[in-house]
């Protein structure tokens, strides 16, 4: 299936967006489930009362218990919205926390294997760093690995990138997966 490239002002995404996010808060809020802005949300909300000018995504986590309800939840759900995260046994579907697709628009990823969803929010899970900052750091320093694994795994080469990088792209498509 080809898709035409259609480039769509990033007003009209956030508008969007602020749809998928209502939904969410709505749907937390019904269901007893706390939730967090984060990232780049929570500094467009701070420094930009509402979106980075130029920002194209939600970013939200939630504490480990109600994600976990949350993805419980959400997995028959019927409407404009879907729940995939890393846990489904979905070979596609390649990131390592959850994604509140709408279904009603169409956005390609550009990644290693383009992936066709909707537009979306990112919903993080937050789990514990341990009791001090050894432990934190310790912990913190295996889950960036993990991060950088399946960055590796899922990145697209991309002409207007140095070859050196497109090398590294490439070496990390096959040394990776025998981590993950």
């Amino acid at each position: 299936m080809s898709h035409e490239k259609i480039v769509v002002p990033v007003k009209e995404v956030q508008e969007r967006l602020l749809e998928i996010f209502k939904w969410f808060h709505n749907f937390c809020e019904e269901n007893n489930l706390k939730y967090y802005m984060n990232g780049g949300t929570m500094l467009g909300a701070f420094r930009h009362n509402g979106f980075i000018p130029w920002d194209d995504d939600i970013d939200v986590a939630m504490p480990r218990e109600d994600y976990e309800k949350f993805i419980n939840l959400t997995k028959n759900l019927c409407g404009n919205y879907i729940v995939e995260d890393a846990f489904e046994n979905n070979k596609e579907y390649k990131f390592l926390f959850a994604k509140v697709f709408d279904t009603t628009t169409i956005l390609v990823e550009n990644k290693r294997n383009p992936i066709i969803r909707g537009l979306y929010i990112d919903v993080f899970p937050l789990d514990g760093l341990g009791c001090d900052e050894k432990q934190s750091i310790k912990h913190f320093k295996k889950v960036s690995k993990w991060v950088v694994l399946e960055d590796m795994v899922t990145c697209a080469f991309r002409q207007s990138r140095k070859r050196y990088k497109n090398f590294a792209v490439f070496l990390g498509r096959i040394i990776c997966p025998l981590f993950i």
